[in-house]
């Protein structure tokens, strides 16, 4: 889950018509990367993510909220 707010101060997305990109990468907190430019997006990505794992059973619900 990207919020608006975080893509727009990323120039992810247009704001009044201004800036944006057509795509972007998207880096989960398993992969990998080997890039500098590639870890620096991970680390501001990585708060996005849901742990969808037994430990976090909060984050399924909201999981199942968004969709």
């Amino acid at each position: 889950m990207f919020p608006s707010e975080v893509l727009a101060s990323r120039g992810v997305v247009a704001v009044d018509g201004a800036g944006g990109k057509r795509g972007f990468r998207v880096y989960p907190p398993w992969s990998e990367v080997t890039s500098p430019q590639a870890a620096t997006t991970q680390r501001w990505q990585c708060a996005s993510f849901l742990p969808l794992t037994d430990d976090a059973p909060g984050a399924l619900d909201a999981a199942r909220r968004l969709f």
